[in-house]
């Protein structure tokens, strides 16, 4: 019985090793990149594995699983939860200008208006950035309309921008079937990119297969800019790199875990989120001070506040 333990807890810790390997070879099929958004789920069993090895003083499996959870927990070291809530940045000045942003899917199907008017309207942002804005929400964006007073929502796709400061330019919301939305932002005496984008599921769906059109639509993003959403990708992933590396941004780092399927806990959808997979990123001169997950609002997914600062 011993032997069927031993060679059983073996044969998962090569299994999981392969896995955790293949998640950091996103780059090359999207299949791998799918495989990536759980890749501190498959590292987190690696190392419990390697513990019942250790346990059964299996030396050599036992090193084999740690080095490879050292070394994949090393190359997603910026996305780690243990990195700290705050990114403040000694640089920062008083007199740098500063804005408050909230990125939320707030869910088609969700008509809980009372905790997404709290959520929102409490989080004292300045722009709000959402997706999966239905006309079911229409009682929502008017409740909201005293705080944000300017607003744009999309026809199509359910992408829409709330801002507490007048558009300095008109929105404009990207052609079907994508998801995403761009406008100019007044911030005190300094204009602000702002842009949407709600990304596709991963493969077999269409998500790789849409990032060429996202990435012609929102070219050419003016600095300062923030691009927020919920991009049904993890940080580290490959569809939001790219994203990144063609808008010249930087992946705000710290992981959130913002998702959970409903049949989790239908009542109270993101109490217990287990991806990472809206993110926000933003142009280069900025500096992230703060970000945080916010209260549940009967989404699927939680609401993200991030305080940025910028020259």
């Amino acid at each position: 019985m011993r032997l069927v333990i031993r060679g059983t807890i073996k044969l998962f810790t090569w299994i999981t090793v392969v896995l955790v390997l293949a998640t950091l070879a996103q780059s090359w099929h999207p299949a791998l990149d799918s495989l990536s958004h759980f890749r501190l789920h498959l590292i987190a069993i690696l190392l419990a594995l390697t513990v019942c090895l250790m346990l059964m003083k299996a030396w050599r499996w036992s090193v084999i699983g740690l080095v490879t959870s050292l070394a994949a927990l090393a190359l997603t070291a910026p996305y780690l939860p243990s990195m700290k809530r705050g990114f403040a940045l000694e640089a920062f000045t008083n007199d740098w200008n500063e804005v408050r942003v909230v990125q939320h899917n707030v869910g088609f199907f969700n008509t809980d208006h009372d905790a997404l008017f709290a959520t929102l309207n409490d989080a004292n942002a300045d722009i709000l950035i959402m997706q999966e804005v239905s006309p079911r929400q229409k009682p929502l964006i008017a409740r909201l309309t005293a705080r944000f007073p300017h607003q744009h929502v999309c026809q199509r796709g359910g992408a829409a921008l709330l801002s507490r400061t007048p558009f300095a330019e008109t929105p404009t919301c990207c052609p079907a079937p994508l998801r995403a939305i761009r406008a100019s932002v007044s911030v005190g005496e300094a204009r602000l990119t702002v842009a949407g984008q709600h990304g596709s599921w991963p493969w077999p769906f269409t998500q790789h297969q849409k990032i060429p059109a996202t990435k012609e639509c929102l070219a050419g993003l003016k600095p300062p800019f923030v691009v927020a959403g919920d991009f049904n990708a993890a940080p580290w992933s490959d569809s939001v790199q790219q994203l990144a590396h063609a808008f010249d941004a930087t992946v705000v780092p710290g992981v959130k875990l913002t998702w959970a399927p409903r049949t989790i806990n239908p009542i109270n959808r993101n109490a217990w989120p287990l991806l990472p997979i809206d993110q926000i990123m933003h142009s280069r001169e900025m500096g992230v001070l703060q970000r945080d997950v916010l209260a549940a609002s009967g989404s699927d997914h939680s609401a993200v506040l991030t305080v940025l600062r910028w020259p």
